[in-house]
C-alpha cells in the first residue's frame, strides 16, 4: 500500500494511509502512479516541469456534512497553495509519498514534493454525477482530485543531516579567500539535486559581516589564478604583500609610466580539463593612485590556441583592493588532458606621469562557470550579525520549508539557521556521479587588506554543503 498525503503548517489530508484500514479519504482501487516529469533545457527557473497529478479518491463521512466539510478541506487547501507561490509569508504545501515497496521512504522519511495548486481555471475537485447518493452510502465516490506539483519528488538531507551522502565538510579552519573542495562518495543516486552550502565566519562575535563575493560551481571546476604566476617582465614585478594578506603572500605589481596597454602572459597547470562553457570572471586588485582610471582585462589561451578574452573593465578610483566583475569569457577549446593553460591579464591607465608612478596590484583572479544553474556568483553588502558568533554565510535551498532559495546570515549553531536573509536567488546542485564535487569561495577584501582580517590575522573559514536526493520515478 502507497501512503500518499497533502500537509500544510494547519491541515494534513491522509489520501492513502499506507495500511489495509482506509482513513477519510482513499484512493479508488488503492490504485495510483504518479506522473513523471521532463528535464527543462532553460538555464534558470526549475530543473524539471511542474506536472499536473490526476487521481480518483473515495470521501467517506458519518454524515454528509462530514463528507461535505473534507470536500471543503480539499479545495481550501489547494487555494491555499496556489496563494503561497505569490505570498512569501506562507510556508510551502507539500504533497508527501512513500511508494510501495520503496527502499528509500518511510512514513516517517517520505519523499516530498511542493504543491502549486490546482490546474489552472479549477478548483481541482469535480465531485461525481452520482454526489446526491451520499446520504444513502455514506461517501462520495469516485471524486476526482486535480493539482500541480513540482517535477521532482524530494528526499530531504534533513531525513538523515549527519550521512555523508547528505553532508560534506571542511571543518578544519582555512583563510577565507582560498577555494574550499568537498566531494561527496559515489552513490546510484540521481542527479540534479538541490543543495545548501555554508561558509562559517570564524570571527568571534561582535563584528558584522563585511561585503563580499560567495561564489560556488557544482557541475564544472571553479579556478583561481594567482597573480604573480604570470610572466614577470618590465613593467611587471612580483611584490610580497603579507603586510595587507596577499593570497599567497604576493601580487602581480604592473608599473605604469604610459598609456600603452601593458601584457602578461603566464602558463599555469590546472589539475583538470577547462570544460567548454563560458566563465565569468572576477580580479582582487589595488590601485595606488585614486586619480587615475585603470583599466584591466583577462584572457585565456589553451594549447589548442583557442583564445578568450573579457572586454577592457574600468577598474573602481580607489586605493584599496576592490573586486572587479570582468565579464564573461566565451567557451574555449581545451584538448582533454591538457593540464596547461595560458593566463593574459592586460592592464592600462589614462595617465602614466605624475609621482608616484601609477601601479596596479593584482593578487588573483577567480574564474567562474557560467553554463547552468550549478554555479552562482553572489555579491553582497555588508550584512549586520553583531550578536551571532560566527556566523554563516549560507544559501539555503529547502522548498519544502521555504517558499523561495535564500541567500544570507544566520547563526553556525546548527543546520536550520535563523538570521538575516535576502536576495531570493534560483540554485541548484547538478552533483554528478562518481566523485561528485562542490567547490566555492568567498572573496572579501576588507578595508587595506586583500583578504578579510581581523585584530591582525585573516579570519578562517569552514566548508558545510548538504544535498538532497531528487527523484523523477519513484524509488
Amino acid at each position: 500500500m502507497i501512503y500518499l498525503a497533502l500537509t500544510d503548517p494547519t491541515t494534513t489530508i491522509v489520501l492513502s494511509t499506507g495500511t489495509s484500514s482506509p482513513g477519510n479519504y482513499a484512493i479508488v482501487r488503492r490504485q495510483w502512479g504518479p506522473a513523471t516529469a521532463g528535464y527543462r533545457r532553460a538555464h534558470v527557473g526549475q530543473t524539471y516541469h511542474d506536472v499536473i497529478e490526476e487521481l480518483d479518491i473515495n470521501v467517506y463521512g458519518a454524515t454528509p456534512a462530514d463528507i461535505y466539510q473534507r470536500i471543503q478541506a480539499l479545495i481550501a487547501f489547494l487555494a491555499r497553495a496556489q496563494r503561497s507561490m505569490h505570498e512569501p509569508a506562507l510556508s510551502p504545501s507539500l504533497v508527501h509519498y512513500v511508494p510501495q515497496g520503496s527502499g528509500i521512504a518511510t512514513l516517517t522519511k517520505p519523499l516530498v514534493s511542493r504543491v502549486l495548486g490546482p490546474p489552472p481555471g479549477e478548483s481541482g475537485v469535480t465531485l461525481p454525477p452520482n454526489w446526491s447518493d451520499i446520504a444513502l452510502t455514506g461517501a462520495a465516490v469516485e471524486v476526482r482530485l486535480r493539482f500541480m506539483r513540482r517535477g521532482r519528488w524530494l528526499y530531504p538531507h534533513t531525513h538523515d543531516p549527519l550521512s555523508a551522502q547528505f553532508r560534506q565538510a571542511i571543518t578544519t579552519p582555512f583563510p577565507n579567500g582560498n577555494v574550499a573542495l568537498v566531494t561527496y562518495p559515489a552513490s546510484n543516486r540521481p542527479t540534479l539535486t538541490p543543495i545548501e552550502l555554508y561558509f562559517n565566519v570564524l570571527h568571534g562575535s561582535g563584528l558584522n559581516v563585511p561585503a563580499g563575493y560567495f561564489c560556488y560551481s557544482t557541475f564544472y571546476p571553479l579556478f583561481k589564478f594567482e597573480g604573480e604566476h604570470g610572466a614577470v617582465v618590465s613593467p611587471f614585478s612580483v611584490v610580497t604583500d603579507t603586510a595587507a594578506f596577499a593570497s599567497n603572500n604576493q601580487v602581480l605589481r604592473a608599473t605604469l609610466a604610459t598609456t600603452t596597454p601593458q601584457v602578461s602572459v603566464g602558463e599555469r597547470s590546472i589539475t583538470v580539463d577547462l570544460p567548454q562553457v563560458p566563465y565569468a570572471v572576477l580580479a582582487v586588485v589595488r590601485p595606488n593612485r585614486a586619480d587615475r582610471q585603470f583599466w584591466l582585462r583577462f584572457g585565456l589561451i589553451t594549447q589548442s590556441n583557442s583564445i578568450g578574452r573579457t572586454d577592457m573593465v574600468a577598474v573602481p578610483r580607489t586605493t584599496s583592493p576592490v573586486v572587479v566583475p570582468l565579464g564573461i569569457l566565451p567557451a574555449l577549446f581545451s584538448p582533454s588532458g591538457s593540464p596547461l593553460i595560458t593566463v593574459e591579464l592586460t592592464v592600462q591607465v589614462n595617465d602614466g606621469s605624475g609621482s608616484p608612478t601609477p601601479t596596479l596590484d593584482i593578487d588573483y583572479c577567480v574564474i567562474v562557470p557560467a553554463a547552468n544553474r550549478g554555479s552562482r556568483i553572489i555579491r553582497h553588502d555588508v550584512v549586520p550579525a553583531t550578536t551571532i558568533a560566527d556566523p554563516q554565510i549560507a544559501v539555503i535551498n529547502r522548498e519544502w520549508e521555504f517558499p523561495t532559495p535564500l541567500f544570507g546570515i544566520g547563526s553556525s549553531a546548527g543546520v536550520t539557521t535563523a538570521g538575516v536573509y535576502y536576495d531570493a536567488i534560483d540554485i541548484e546542485g547538478w552533483i554528478t556521479d562518481p566523485s561528485p564535487h562542490v567547490r566555492a569561495i568567498w572573496i572579501a577584501p576588507s578595508g587595506p587588506n586583500w583578504r578579510y582580517a581581523v585584530g591582525g590575522n585573516v579570519v578562517n573559514m569552514q566548508f558545510i554543503v548538504y544535498r538532497s536526493f531528487a527523484y523523477i520515478s519513484p524509488e
